[in-house]
């Protein structure tokens, strides 16, 4: 009798294993795979944020280049509203254009006026009874709206030159001579190269380059340029024209940028009007490296990730921590370069004794619409404003950078505060994409012992009085740009040492008050205690917010009054909390 037959050896354990280890082989397959595709993703989104981050700082730059060009054109406007163009008087218009500041503007290549025919009439420093040369004064009069022309030589100017030009009408309305003003693309080479040293790679990154296009394809700013060259050949210059009429940026990575440099980042803005660019280049690889030493970092993840299969979850949510928080620490750099520009913006020569301070709104790349500026009259005279264009971001700045524009330019020539708001009406009501619009300006005249102001819409400047005593300076004042009734100004006494205090509504505004209540709070500050200086400001700030936060952009400017014309003057950085 045979035993009963061996048994075949146990598969069981083996199967299960197999199981286990195909399981883990899917585990890890699926995870890999996963992260291998979010690293890639997260590689591409680092690098299209790179590209986006030299775009955003361009448009923000940009902001500032057309904000003086548009002012410019605004003030030709103004000056060609004048009789003596509609009377074609050349006599009265050799002497008005010779009143005008044309150095201080830019406008060194000279102003001149042309008949319909291009023929130049009156030129401040170019020849007279010649064709002005070229096509640009032909749109001016067929289509009887402000040009500027790309980079030229004329006879009407001197020097190569950027020319601004509007229509004149004569008494039937009807275009009767073209008044233009020759930019100097010398002086507008020295103004970028001190922005660029102004503002610094702190804002426009390691490396970057600040260029300018005119509408002939010329390069015209740019570094080391000395002499506009021609780049309509260039990829990167073909990359420009598919933008719009209108307001339009972009950018992208090209392989050689307009200055000859390989593999570049070109970010670009414009405004169709003007026909021109302004661009930031940037290195590409200095860019996206740290998207590369990401993309190292998510590789060396995937393979810890398939070690250790059972605590790859954890890996992964914690890695995902980390991105939104560069991510926040991404915005929040984008934020600061903002102020910084914005800084840059108020920056100008304060009198002695004089802080001006301006707080951003708590917002992610935030340009506001908040200004302040001191304007020397001449004898010891000044006129301070303080004003508020509702909004933030890039317009708001744009604005806020043509209107504070037009009022330097406007300043000396007009007879008082409410002139000067009567002249800012016709800037405001000009203005695209401004809905509100706020000023109050004072002039002080210390030798006179008196002060004058007027308010467009904006809450009444402060008045300390040597012995504590505190003036609200209210005048009743519709916004700028509102039509209506003549503006109306008011006078008051003064004494040496007299303190002013101007203001924006976001330091007296607050949620669920009504604004009296904030005006009252910073009335008491500045009576309890007049010793001015930066942290006099903090004090009043504080006090008026009553410690919180403000939900809107805050301008303060303070002027103590001298007891002689102040002639010496300090380079004064405003004070931006941000």
């Amino acid at each position: 009798m045979h035993g009963p037959a061996a048994a075949d050896p146990p598969t069981a354990s083996l199967g299960a294993g197999r199981r286990l280890l195909a399981a883990v082989a899917v585990v890890c397959l699926v995870l890999g795979s996963a992260g291998g595709l979010l690293a890639v993703s997260t590689w591409r989104a680092d690098r299209a944020a790179a590209v986006e981050q030299v775009r955003l700082r361009c448009q923000t730059v940009a902001a500032n280049v057309y904000g003086s060009r548009i002012a410019l054109v605004r003030l030709l406007a103004a000056v060609a509203t004048g009789q003596v163009f509609v009377d074609a008087d050349r006599a009265a218009v050799q002497r008005r254009l010779a009143l005008l500041k044309v150095d201080d503007l830019g406008l060194t290549g000279g102003v001149a006026w042309l008949d319909p025919a291009g023929v130049t009439r009156v030129a401040t420093r170019g020849a007279v009874d010649v064709p002005a040369g070229g096509t640009w004064w032909r749109e001016v009069v067929d289509g009887a709206e402000w040009t500027t022309s790309a980079a030229l030589t004329a006879p009407a100017f001197t020097g190569e030159v950027m020319v601004f030009a509007v229509p004149t009408h004569g008494p039937d309305g009807r275009v009767n001579g073209v008044l233009a003003g020759g930019w100097s693309v010398s002086w507008v080479r020295e103004r970028a190269a001190i922005q660029a040293a102004q503002i610094g790679p702190e804002f426009y990154g390691p490396g970057t380059d600040l260029l300018v296009v005119d509408r002939a394809g010329q390069l015209i700013v740019g570094p080391d340029v000395t002499a506009t060259r021609d780049v309509r050949a260039t990829d990167a210059y073909r990359r420009l024209t598919g933008g719009g009429p209108e307001f339009a940026s972009g950018a992208g990575r090209v392989s050689r940028g307009l200055t000859g440099r390989p593999d570049r980042i070109t970010g670009w803005s414009r405004i169709g009007r003007f026909g021109e660019y302004v661009l930031l280049e940037r290195s590409a690889p200095e860019a996206f490296h740290p998207a590369r030493h990401r993309l190292a970092g998510w590789l060396g993840g995937i393979v810890l990730l398939v070690s250790l299969a059972l605590v790859s979850g954890g890996l992964a949510a914690r890695r995902i921590d980390r991105l939104t928080a560069e991510r926040d620490r991404l915005h929040q750099a984008e934020h600061d370069a903002v102020v910084d520009l914005q800084r840059w913006l108020l920056t100008e020569d304060l009198p002695a004794g004089t802080v001006g301070r301006y707080l951003p709104a708590p917002s992610v790349l935030n340009a506001g619409g908040d200004w302040y500026d001191v304007i020397a009259l001449g004898d010891g005279r000044h006129a301070l404003l303080v004003g508020d264009v509702v909004g933030h971001g890039v317009k708001a700045a744009l604005a806020m950078g043509q209107l504070r524009t037009a009022a330097r330019a406007l300043a000396a020539r007009v007879a008082g505060p409410a002139a000067l708001l009567t002249e800012l009406d016709s800037y405001v009501a000009a203005l695209p994409d401004v809905v509100f619009c706020t000023a109050a300006c004072v002039v002080v005249d210390p030798s006179a012992g008196t002060l004058r102001y007027a308010l467009a819409g904006h809450p009444p400047p402060l008045l300390r009085r040597t012995d504590g005593t505190v003036d609200r300076l209210a005048v009743t004042g519709r916004p700028l740009g509102v039509t209506g009734r003549p503006r109306t100004e008011q006078q008051l006494a003064t004494a040496p040492g007299d303190l002013l205090v101007l203001y924006t509504d976001g330091l007296v505004e607050a949620p669920g008050e009504v604004i009296d209540a904030g005006i009252d709070r910073l009335a008491a500050a500045v009576a309890a205690d007049g010793a001015g200086g930066d942290g006099w400001t903090g004090q009043l700030i504080t006090a008026a917010r009553r410690g919180r936060p403000a939900g809107d952009d805050i301008a303060l400017l303070c002027f103590r009054l001298p007891a002689a014309p102040v002639t010496q003057r300090r380079k004064v950085r405003p004070s931006i909390d941000g």
